[in-house]
C-alpha cells in the first residue's frame, strides 16, 4: 500500500511540472498570416499598382507570438514573397507594424518599405520612418528590428522627439527586454 501511494504521488509530480512547463515555461513562435485579396478597386495615382506577378500579395498582415506573450503584428499595402533556402523575404510596401510587451507598452513603426525574415521574424523597415514609443516620437530613414538579439536599431537622419525636447541623433538602440534607450 505504501508503495501504491508513493507511485501516485510521482506520477502527480511528474504530471504538475509538466504542466508548469507547458504554462509558463515553453516559449512558442505562433504566426498566423491573414491575407485579403482586393479585386476591382479603382486606384489614385498615390497607391501602389499590383504588378503582373503571383508572388505580389495585397493587404498581407503577420500575427506573430513573440515570446514571454509579446505580440508583433506586421501589415502592408503590397508584399513580394522571396523564397531563400528554406525560408521566405516579405518585401513590403506602406508598412505598419506593432510591437506589444505583455506589460501593456506598444512601440509603433510605419516606414513606406520593409524586408521581413519569416524565419526569424526580424525585419527591416526603410525610408520616412515613423516610430511611436512611449509618448515619444522618432523620425528616421532606416530601423532594424531584431528578435535574436532583443534589440531595435534606429539610424540615418534620426530626430527624436521627446517629453524634454528635441533631438537629432546619429543611432538609438532600444532594448526590447529592459526597455532602455540609448542615444548616440
Amino acid at each position: 500500500m505504501k508503495r501504491l501511494i508513493q507511485f501516485v504521488l510521482f506520477i502527480l509530480l511528474i504530471l504538475s511540472i509538466y504542466i508548469f512547463y507547458t504554462k509558463y515555461l515553453k516559449e512558442s513562435d505562433e504566426v498566423m498570416i491573414k491575407q485579403e485579396v482586393v479585386t476591382n478597386q479603382t486606384q489614385n495615382k498615390d497607391e501602389i499598382q499590383e504588378p503582373e506577378s503571383s508572388n505580389f500579395i495585397k493587404n498581407l498582415k503577420y500575427e506573430i507570438n513573440i515570446k514571454e506573450n509579446n505580440y508583433y503584428n506586421l501589415a502592408s499595402k503590397l508584399s513580394e514573397i522571396i523564397s531563400l533556402d528554406g525560408y521566405e523575404l516579405v518585401k513590403m510596401k506602406q508598412v505598419n507594424g506593432e510591437y506589444s510587451y505583455k506589460t501593456g507598452a506598444t512601440l509603433f513603426v510605419e516606414s513606406d518599405e520593409a524586408i521581413y525574415n519569416n524565419l526569424n521574424h526580424n525585419t527591416d523597415f526603410k525610408t520616412n520612418i515613423r516610430i511611436i514609443y512611449l509618448n515619444n516620437i522618432i523620425y528616421a530613414d532606416n530601423m532594424s528590428l531584431d528578435f535574436e538579439k532583443n534589440l531595435v536599431t534606429i539610424f540615418n537622419n534620426v530626430v527624436y522627439n521627446g517629453s524634454n525636447g528635441t533631438l537629432n541623433a546619429d543611432k538609438i538602440n532600444i532594448n526590447l527586454i529592459t526597455k532602455k534607450i540609448d542615444i548616440s
